[in-house]
């Protein structure tokens, strides 16, 4: 076999999951530094609003901003995942199940 095609056939395959599941990891560190940032130094945005509704003590504010947010990381998880799944299945790699 060439350099190529054990490049393609070995160690791709063996790549893909561990950088998939580095992306999810990373996508929750850079979820929290955006609501850090926008908390810190910005007008507008999720952060935004749970910091300035910490401030005026509206609670209902914190909790429906607190709720998108998970909602956002679920579904962006979500679709990290199926797309990770698809492109593992051409290389007959499948997802464990935690339980």
């Amino acid at each position: 076999m060439s350099e190529f095609q054990i490049l393609l056939t070995v160690i791709w395959p063996s790549v893909i999951p561990y950088a998939f599941t580095g992306a999810r990891l990373g996508l929750g560190g850079a979820f929290a530094s955006i609501v850090a940032a926008e908390m810190l130094s910005s007008k507008e945005g999720i952060g935004y609003l749970i910091f300035t509704a910490r401030m005026y003590f509206h609670t209902d504010w914190i909790i429906t901003g607190v709720i998108v947010l998970g909602i956002l990381g679920y579904l962006s998880d979500k679709l990290l995942r199926l797309i990770g799944n698809n492109l593992l299945a051409r290389y007959g790699v499948r997802e464990k199940k935690a339980f």
